[in-house]
């Protein structure tokens, strides 16, 4: 008994024990679950804080490659449009092109058939009327050539040829008079300066061909023919200065500029002093620039392209009339009013449309071309043509011009801001509002053109020149170069002889080499 109530009592303390052990263990796990919460609690705010630190990391990794990938699109924007401008959709010369580069035609598909239209002055080769009386003025030689063995009936036909003979005329003056024994006369000189100038032939093949046409006869030497352009730059120089006064006193002038490249140039300092500087190693790119009228053109010749030069040129200080031009924003402070050449605007908006892409363009596009139609159509209705357009029909097209302006401003604010294509047509916006006057003003002056092609016309044969010659080898030539074209283009302009206008530059009468 006493044996069972020790084993009791042992049991009893080995149960408390174990109780107690069991609380401390409870305890114990207790502890271990709320470390373990407190352990995961701080693995999933360690896994947050990982998670942002990524996110933020990759953000801004991300981040720098999106500015960098935008970067890239807005260069390539931009050199996919420089690469695609071109003569037809900028105003970018067409010997900018590029060889192999096809360019589309710029012209518009117009109704009318193909081939001459009604009114064109025809080419076929004809019998003068006045045959008989050329032959006794001397200016032709009739021949009679008979196949009918002398027949009294026969049919009649005709050949048209050409006969150089060589003409000497003997001077005779008072004894003790100092003159030159033999020389050649001012049709001679007029002939070489009209090749080599007017023709851009070099100066041996000049006097090749005139040694050939006149079977041997007539052959001056390279030296002797550059005197010859001297003399007749000299003896241009009064003709020269009327020309100049004669664009100067006339109502509408237009003007052009082109680069071309010569050895030496011209440098003026600020106190009037001139130096010739010659190029070593390279050419300098020297401007000629045009003031033209239908029945005028005036070249000068200038070291550079700005207003220094505009204002050695004395025309267009003093210029009181309407001055059209391709929108050169120097120009704008000449003259009374400008007639900005539509053209390069047609040409500028087609580059907008195709380029990046802004269809707005084209609708202001076909607002230019419906003006000019209309125009014409108005002119050539009316048996005296008009002085300009009619005031409601002008207002009509003003009202759509500003309202084509609001829908570009419009679109203009859906771009994103500071991209090229926003920058394109915020440009474009601002040019035709602030210079729609200038623009317009064919159509409110039907003596102002619709574009500047009068002048560029007038500049073409400098760019053959060059092609032919590459460059000028003197600045004294390519001043006689525009002199002399002077003299001719206005010849041509006038109806009048050319080889008799540049044989009148000289002191010597003009004698026909046919």
């Amino acid at each position: 008994m006493i044996e069972i109530q020790k084993r009791y009592e042992a049991q009893k303390v080995r149960i408390e024990e174990l109780e107690a052990e069991n609380g401390a263990m409870r305890n114990e796990n207790q502890e271990l679950r709320e470390e373990i919460k407190c352990l995961r609690e701080k693995c999933a705010e360690l896994e947050r804080r990982m998670e942002e630190g990524i996110e933020k990391a990759v953000g801004e990794a991300t981040a720098a490659l999106y500015v960098q990938l935008r970067e890239r699109e807005k260069e390539i924007e931009i050199l996919k449009a420089k690469i695609g401008k071109d003569s037809t959709n900028s105003s970018k010369p067409p010997s900018t092109d590029g060889k192999g580069k096809k360019v589309r035609n710029n012209r518009e598909r117009s109704e009318r058939e193909v081939g001459g239209q009604p009114g064109h002055k025809g080419h076929t080769l004809r019998v003068p009327n006045n045959l008989s009386e050329l032959a006794e003025q001397g200016k032709i030689k009739l021949k009679i050539e008979d196949h009918t063995n002398g027949a009294t009936e026969y049919v009649t036909s005709y050949t048209v040829g050409i006969e150089t003979q060589v003409v000497w005329t003997e001077h005779r003056h008072k004894v003790g008079t100092r003159v030159t024994y033999v020389q050649y006369d001012a049709s001679v000189k007029a002939f070489c300066v009209l090749l080599t100038e007017g023709e851009f032939v070099s100066l041996e093949r000049t006097s090749e061909i005139l040694e050939l046409i006149t079977n041997g006869q007539i052959a001056p030497s390279i030296g002797t023919i550059r005197n010859y352009i001297e003399e007749s730059t000299a003896g241009s120089m009064s003709r020269y200065e009327e020309l100049g006064q004669e664009i100067l006193n006339s109502g509408i002038v237009h003007t052009d500029e082109t680069p071309v490249r010569c050895t030496e140039r011209l440098e003026i300092d600020d106190k009037g002093k001139e130096s010739l500087e010659t190029a070593k190693g390279k050419t300098f790119k020297v401007f000629i620039r045009v003031y033209s009228t239908l029945r005028a053109a005036y070249y000068t010749l200038n070291a550079h392209k700005g207003d220094a030069g505009i204002m050695r040129d004395g025309i267009l200080a003093t210029f009181l009339g309407i001055l059209c031009h391709d929108h050169d924003k120097k120009l704008y402070k000449y003259g009374t009013q400008h007639g900005a050449c539509n053209a390069h605007l047609l040409r500028d908006l087609k580059g907008l449309a195709e380029l990046w892409q802004v269809e707005w363009a084209n609708k202001f596009r076909k607002l230019l071309v419906d003006m000019n139609e209309h125009k014409k159509t108005d002119i050539a209705s009316c048996k005296s043509p008009p002085v300009g357009c009619r005031q409601t029909d002008y207002e009509k097209f003003s009202e759509t011009w500003d309202a084509l302006l609001q829908e570009g401003t419009a679109a203009l604010v859906l771009l994103p801001e500071g991209s090229c294509r926003y920058n394109e047509l915020r440009r474009m916006i601002a040019r035709l509002s602030n210079f729609k006057q200038e623009y317009m003003l064919f159509l409110q002056n039907y003596s102002v053109p619709f574009t500047n092609n009068l002048a560029e016309r007038d500049l073409r044969h400098c760019k053959t020149k060059q092609k032919v010659s590459n460059s000028f080898r003197s600045w004294k030539g390519a001043l006689n170069y525009v002199i002399i074209w002077s003299i001719i283009a206005s010849a041509k302009k006038q109806n009048i002889n050319i080889l008799k206008a540049i044989a009148d530059t000289f002191s010597h009468p003009f004698v026909s080499l046919t």
